[in-house]
C-alpha cells in the first residue's frame, strides 16, 4: 500500500472527472439553498449503491466505469475531496508530523481506496446527520 501513490491517484481523477463534469452536466440554479441541497442529497440516496459500485470498480482497476454520467462524476468528486482531506488530516500525507493513523502498509490498495471511497464517505454521513440531529436539538433548549 502506497498512500503517495493513492493521493496522487485521486488527485489526478478529481481533475480528469472535472472536465467531464464541466462539459456534460451544466450548471443548475435552484432558488435556495435548502433546493439545492435538496436535489443533492435526493440524488445521493436514488444513487448511492451505483455510486458505491463505481467506486468500488474504480478500487480494484484505478479506471472510472465508461458509463457513469456527469451527475455521477459529480457526486464520485465529492468523495474523493473527502478522501484526499481524510488522508491529509489524518497525518498519512508526507509532511505530517506524528500520523494520527496509519495504514498497515501489507493492506492492498484496492481495499484502502474502498475504505476512503465508500466506508469513509458513510460514515462521515452518519456522523454528520446525528451531529447536526444534535445541534438542532440543543438549539431549542426548553430551559431557556
Amino acid at each position: 500500500m502506497d498512500i503517495q501513490h493513492i493521493s496522487n491517484l485521486l488527485n489526478r481523477h478529481l481533475r480528469d472527472l472535472g472536465k467531464r463534469v464541466s462539459e456534460e452536466y451544466p450548471d443548475t440554479s435552484f432558488p435556495t439553498l435548502y433546493h439545492a441541497l435538496a436535489s443533492k442529497m435526493t440524488f445521493e440516496a436514488t444513487q448511492q449503491q451505483a455510486l458505491d459500485d463505481a467506486c468500488h470498480d474504480f478500487a480494484q482497476t484505478e479506471t472510472w466505469p465508461e458509463n457513469l454520467t456527469a451527475r455521477q462524476s459529480r457526486h464520485i468528486q465529492e468523495r474523493i475531496v473527502k478522501a484526499t482531506n481524510f488522508l491529509m488530516h489524518m497525518g498519512e500525507l508526507p509532511g505530517a508530523n506524528p500520523p494520527v493513523i496509519q495504514f498497515d502498509s501489507g493492506v492492498p490498495n484496492a481495499q484502502v481506496l474502498e475504505f476512503l471511497l465508500i466506508d469513509h464517505w458513510h460514515l462521515s454521513g452518519e456522523l454528520q446527520w446525528w451531529g447536526e440531529s444534535f445541534r438542532q436539538a440543543w438549539s431549542s433548549d426548553p430551559l431557556k
